[in-house]
């Protein structure tokens, strides 16, 4: 999608309220939000790269913010993939999410960053051998770590093949 000039597909969980320590959102479950094969399952035709980044909830507007994130993943994928092709745009745009989402945070204002962004790829060798020994699989969690007073928090991926 990145070579072709898709844009990136923006997510966003609810706002979660009175987290304290220990605790699990959404309580049961997981929020289901498909971050692939939007339709149903599809294969896996070129390599996926998915960048999450976790918020605290000031002031701002959530799907303003994830708007504005999506579109700076949109620019930095497509540039990494005009510069080097499928394994340039996995690099490059795994190197450059960190510091052009906290530059875009910057600008946004309205809510915090909460530790730095964290990213994945997976193509579908990957989620065949994942899914192999574990279905569904779950990632290594995506961990977020804004010291004491800004919270620490982890966020899991799951891999399903159906």
């Amino acid at each position: 999608m990145a070579e072709s000039g898709t844009a990136a597909v923006g997510f966003h969980t609810p706002v979660y309220e009175d987290v304290d320590d220990g605790d699990t959102r959404p309580q049961s479950g997981d929020e289901n939000l498909r971050l692939f094969g939007f339709a149903g399952p599809r294969a896996i035709d070129s390599n996926v790269l998915v960048a999450a980044t976790c918020f605290e909830h000031d002031l701002g507007d959530v799907s303003d913010t994830t708007d504005k994130v999506r579109a700076a993943l949109t620019a930095v994928a497509t540039k990494a993939a005009a510069a080097g092709g499928v394994a340039g745009w996995i690099v490059a745009g795994a190197a450059v999410i960190a510091i052009g989402v906290s530059y875009l945070v910057d600008l946004i204002g309205a809510d915090d960053q909460i530790g730095g962004t964290r990213q994945l790829s997976l193509n579908q060798a990957q989620a065949d051998a994942s899914t192999n020994g574990s279905n569904p699989f779950f990632f290594p969690a995506l961990h977020f770590d804004g010291g004491d007073d800004d919270g620490i928090y982890d966020a899991y991926l799951k891999l399903r093949r159906t």
